[in-house]
């Protein structure tokens, strides 16, 4: 995975490959993997309780439609983002991010400041937050495409010829 992300209006790339294993286990002691697992852990049992709490609040379950149901447990965008910085913890995601924006500084030769240098040059903690849980979704549920599949672009010379 590659991608970019803004943090006080100063673009990063950042990626996540095995280079991000590596600078992630010599920066923290730790492995990437086991932590991400962890926190994924963390995450799906916060989401459990919530999804308990609102369910055990409803008289004759049974009752309520299926629709209704998946309306009633639906999260707001602010609520999911809240839900992963209070299980997976705000040092982590910070963890994460950092790992991810070092690793791809280091494959394109760049230098990149330490942990807690860059840290302490965030300017807009609550806005890096944000750009944190955007990194570890993308983490967690898969890469994003950098390139268009060369079927799509099959079908895109089809749908000219035929037009």
């Amino acid at each position: 995975m590659e991608s970019k992300i803004t943090i006080d209006n100063k673009e990063y790339e950042l990626c996540y490959k095995g280079i991000t294993i590596l600078t992630y286990r010599e920066a923290f002691r730790s492995d990437l993997t086991i932590d991400l697992n962890a926190s994924q852990k963390r995450m799906f049992e916060a989401i459990n309780q919530r999804r308990e709490r609102l369910l055990d609040g409803l008289e004759n379950i049974d009752d309520i439609p299926d629709k209704d149901l998946e309306n009633l447990l639906e999260m707001s965008d602010e609520e999911a983002i809240t839900l992963i910085v209070e299980s997976v913890g705000p040092e982590q995601l910070e963890k994460f991010t950092w790992a991810c924006i070092k690793s791809k500084a280091d494959l394109d030769a760049k230098p990149f400041p330490d942990y807690k240098k860059f840290m302490r040059s965030i300017d807009d903690y609550n806005d890096f937050m944000g750009s944190c849980v955007v990194v570890y979704n993308e983490m967690i549920y898969g890469n994003k495409q950098i390139v268009t599949p060369e079927k799509d672009e099959e079908n895109k010379e089809v749908k000219k010829k035929t037009m």
